[in-house]
């Protein structure tokens, strides 16, 4: 829990503000250049597996030697379990994107609306560029669980006023204000990610041309599928919507998530490029990795397609589309979601059994589900199709 006295207005000027962090160079920008403005700043980082942020280490030193208060909380495993849910409940955006970095913001400030006071006395800001997605995201999110926590968008404050750092302005402000050498962030000029237990979201100044070859962003949850020279076949075995086993391993639900990542990425499955429309209009392309979101959403849909009627699989299409689009929009949280998820929970209770699936070289199909004689099947109706076939 975050010190509540730590927050308060001074004198409507410098202010105790908490800054919501993942290591990423924008929230390290916005933190040391409040810090040098005199603002009193706490830094709330979650850990949710962002193994993209190879100097995260290096941010949480620099907040440790500037006097910069942290607190830290592991998400990893509540994550994992949403990114279980979205799975199930089919949450893609229709281009491909399994909303993975908007399910994160839907997270990250839940988890924050529990940590911080309630009555007003913390302000709030982020690293989010400047009108971008994210910063509309964290507004809806904090207006729907809080009115009382004002977001602070800084960037954005900054850009209106002129102030506009490009990312190499962005990088030499951060390695004077952290004491770094010259030159140690320099990889945070051209590329920048956003990542999570669920995913990774890749952009830079190389990959955004559309005549470029988005195949050449640094991913780091996927192998090249093109180097993936051996087939494997696994098991996921599932029980009212549950993902109960991977192979042999019976962990608890959001452990088989980082295995299913892990095999999944192992054989490049989850790469895409799209050209995404974004919420203010304008269009974007976004170079994402989401291994297991990618595999267990296909196998969810697999089951449905063999579990649900027509009519049922209308209602599934419908209430999928709005909450995946009710996630890209930060509204995860509002009542309206709430009621479609109850619904998508009730269609998802059908999915019980086993599926075979093999993968390779970035594909993958499903060969085969096996379901016990108590789940709900259709199976008479591929039996006795209208041939009479001979033994």
């Amino acid at each position: 829990m975050i010190d509540t006295k730590y927050f308060r207005m001074m004198n409507g000027e410098a202010m105790k503000i908490c800054v919501m962090a993942g290591g990423g160079l924008s929230s390290w920008y916005v933190t040391a250049k409040l810090a040098s403005e005199g603002h009193d700043v706490q830094v709330w980082l979650a850990e949710v597996g962002q193994h993209d942020e190879t100097f995260k280490d290096l941010f949480i030193q620099s907040l440790h030697d500037n006097g910069i208060r942290i607190n830290i909380e592991n998400g990893i495993s509540e994550l994992a379990d949403m990114g279980l849910e979205l799975a199930r409940f089919q949450g893609c955006y229709p281009n491909g994107y399994w909303n993975h970095t908007s399910l994160l913001r839907c997270y990250l400030v839940g988890k924050a609306c529990n940590c911080l006071p309630a009555d007003g006395t913390v302000n709030v800001t982020h690293g989010c560029v400047g009108y971008g997605n994210d910063q509309r995201r964290f507004t809806t999110l904090f207006n729907t669980l809080n009115k009382n926590i004002t977001v602070e968008t800084a960037l954005a404050n900054w850009f209106d006023t002129g102030t506009n750092p490009t990312r190499r302005d962005m990088v030499s402000y951060v390695e004077n204000w952290a004491h770094l050498p010259k030159d140690t962030l320099l990889d945070k000029v051209d590329w920048s990610s956003d990542g999570s237990v669920l995913g990774v979201s890749h952009e830079g100044r190389l990959i955004e041309d559309v005549s470029s070859d988005w195949t050449q962003a640094p991913f780091v949850m996927t192998e090249n599928p093109l180097n993936d020279l051996l087939a494997e076949e696994i098991e996921l075995e599932f029980d009212h919507g549950q993902l109960l086993r991977v192979g042999q391993n019976t962990d608890p639900a959001c452990d088989l998530f980082q295995i299913v990542n892990r095999i999944a990425g192992h054989h490049g499955i989850g790469r895409i490029g799209v050209m995404e429309n974004k919420l203010r209009g304008t269009k974007c392309r976004g170079i994402y990795e989401a291994p297991a979101l990618t595999l267990l959403g296909a196998v969810y849909r697999q089951f449905y397609d063999a579990t649900l009627n027509s009519d049922e699989q209308d209602q599934l299409n419908k209430l999928a589309k709005i909450h995946a689009l009710a996630v890209y929009a930060g509204e995860y949280h509002t009542s309206e979601n709430r009621i479609v998820r109850e619904q998508l929970t009730a269609l998802s209770q059908y999915v019980t059994g086993t599926a075979h699936v093999v993968l390779r070289g970035g594909h993958f199909f499903v060969k085969s589900i096996e379901q016990p004689a108590n789940a709900k099947n259709l199976e008479q109706r591929f039996a006795h199709g209208g041939v009479a076939w001979e033994i």
